[in-house]
């Protein structure tokens, strides 16, 4: 066990995209020869990671106000596949990266979704949450191919989560937030990309703030539904962002909605308010980010670090000491209270790229 004193783990937002594919069961029930459905799922793998990479890079180009960093590290990375779908993570560094990271996403799920529905039936549909670390939510490392060559994972820390940031696929990510944003997917649609209360109040941040973030997507609240072990059992809300590809689908949808007596058009100040008094009341994280990418987070004004946060930051201190009893007092806080003042945005990305040279 080394002696080094691990690094207070920063607070961070990870984004969590999930696509996939609809219809796949039907398909695979058509073709008896499995075959061809087997080369259209390696296709869908092979081909998704790429495209969503490539409309990340096209959207940064355009995007004046992300940082150098982000535009370099920023775009979803893969984090697993479950059967037909495929889920990537990123950690978001301010709203415009997020609202970068999901206009790639929504553009990524239009142009597969057409090119595979030409090709043989089959369409896209997409889920996205966002979670907070390295609380309430873990990062956990189940696999470690050489032990000898790989940090202590006795106590989780910066090092730790840089890691996770750079190669979420050799982590699980365990937590409430996690639990919940998959819980929401089953109201995902070709039409409908479904998104978690959290992240609508950031991406309707980047709305408000559109001149910056030049996002001015709609978020609407789309159902109240009970999920098992979210929200202590109470309907939880079911948020959705309009995708439709025909004009006048998402027209006629329009018209029908408002003839049934149902909002289709709803204030993004009310639903944001609503949003925060919902997770306040069940204690849920709410999310926090800068508009625009700061060097450090002293700069970060209103955007303070949560309150949870801070908790977190003595109960880890307490677990260090506890587990090394050679550590003072004032090297675990010289150690933390270094990592919170001078936990630039630059030395994160410093020592991520310091990981990625010695590869």
């Amino acid at each position: 066990m080394s002696d080094t004193i691990p690094t207070l783990p920063e607070y961070r937002v990870r984004l969590f995209l999930a696509v996939d594919l609809v219809g796949s069961t039907a398909f695979k029930n058509r073709n008896s020869n499995p075959f061809k459905w087997q080369k259209t799922f390696q296709k869908f793998y092979d081909e998704f990671p790429g495209l969503l990479t490539t409309k990340f890079d096209e959207v940064a180009q355009w995007a004046t106000n992300l940082h150098s960093a982000e535009k370099e590290f920023g775009g979803p990375k893969l984090w697993k596949t479950i059967g037909d779908e495929i889920i990537f993570c990123c950690r978001l560094r301010s709203v415009c990266h997020l609202t970068a990271c999901i206009e790639a996403f929504m553009s990524s799920l239009q142009e597969f979704g057409e090119s595979i529905e030409a090709a043989c039936g089959l369409d896209t549909k997409g889920n996205a949450w966002v979670a907070s670390f390295p609380t309430p939510n873990s990062s956990i490392r189940p696999l470690l191919p050489n032990r000898n060559e790989c940090m202590s994972y006795d106590i989780i820390s910066e090092e730790l989560e840089i890691q996770a940031d750079e190669e979420p696929h050799l982590f699980d990510f365990l937590g409430k937030g996690i639990d919940s944003g998959f819980r929401i997917s089953k109201n995902s649609t070709v039409n409908h990309l479904t998104v978690s209360p959290g992240l609508a109040i950031l991406l309707i941040t980047g709305a408000e703030n559109c001149g910056v973030t030049q996002f001015n997507k709609k978020i609407r609240l789309h159902d109240a539904q009970i999920f098992k072990g979210v929200a202590e059992n109470n309907p939880y809300p079911v948020l959705v962002m309009d995708v439709y590809r025909d004009e006048k689908k998402a027209k006629l949808i329009e018209q029908q909605t408002t003839l049934l007596g149902q909002k289709y058009h709803q204030e993004n100040s009310c639903l944001k308010e609503y949003l925060i008094d919902y997770l306040s009341a069940h204690s849920i994280e709410i999310p926090k980010l800068p508009i625009i990418c700061h060097r450090d987070l002293k700069d970060l004004g209103d955007e303070s670090l949560p309150d949870f946060y801070m908790e977190f930051t003595e109960d880890w201190k307490r677990e260090v000491k506890e587990g090394k009893e050679s550590y003072s007092d004032d090297d675990i806080n010289t150690t933390a209270s270094t990592e919170i003042k001078e936990g630039s945005l630059n030395q994160a990305w410093d020592l991520l790229q310091d990981l990625r040279d010695i590869k």
